[in-house]
């Protein structure tokens, strides 16, 4: 090897070296620099993978919490039908008695209103006969008035017996027959009453 490249080897292996670290350390740098970088961007995502699993954490959750809503007012709407469906039956069949009481009431009053217009037209002639019943007493109690009127006048120009005589007053049972008038008007007063009770 030539002297003066001897004497120049240990300079150009220490530049060679130098230049070796150098590219080394600028290789190294720019690398870690990168590696910084890199290191962020995985720590980076990272941070968004675990926000991404808690906010998928939180979806399920509150999936899973609506599902349970959902059943629960899908099982309140299933009660409310089944409610609902026993109280239109159950208004159904309160129309369907009211409609058959109602038929029978229409059909009572169809069979009761010949009775009642029975009733009131024995009403009418037992107020009829009352008024001729009263009147025919009224005619009775003025002649037996007339009659013992006439009686006391005649007894004044008889001389007195020994016994004194007593007649029959009014209502005494003297062979007394009961007015047939009377006997209609106490069956239709119990009639009425039998009908009212």
């Amino acid at each position: 090897m030539p002297p003066e490249l001897e004497a120049a080897l240990p300079w150009v292996l220490g530049a060679l070296a130098a230049g070796l670290f150098l590219s080394w350390l600028v290789t190294w740098l720019a690398l870690s620099g990168r590696r910084t970088r890199l290191e962020e961007r995985l720590k980076a995502g990272e941070r968004q993978l675990a926000d991404l699993a808690a906010r998928h954490a939180a979806a399920t959750s509150e999936a899973t919490q609506h599902e349970a809503n959902s059943q629960a007012l899908r099982t309140q709407l299933a009660e409310i039908r089944t409610r609902l469906e026993g109280e239109t039956r159950g208004a159904a069949e309160k129309q369907a008695l009211l409609d058959r009481s109602e038929q029978r009431r229409v059909a009572l009053e169809a069979l009761l209103k010949p009775v009642a217009e029975s009733i009131g037209k024995l009403d009418s002639r037992l107020a009829e006969t009352e008024k001729s019943h009263g009147e025919g007493i009224a005619a009775l109690d003025a002649r037996m008035q007339a009659l013992a009127a006439q009686l006391d006048v005649l007894a004044e120009g008889l001389p007195s017996p020994a016994l004194p005589v007593k007649l029959p007053e009014f209502g005494d049972d003297f062979g007394f027959v009961p007015d047939p008038q009377q006997k209609a008007f106490s069956a239709a007063s119990d009639l009425r009453s039998a009908l009212e009770g």
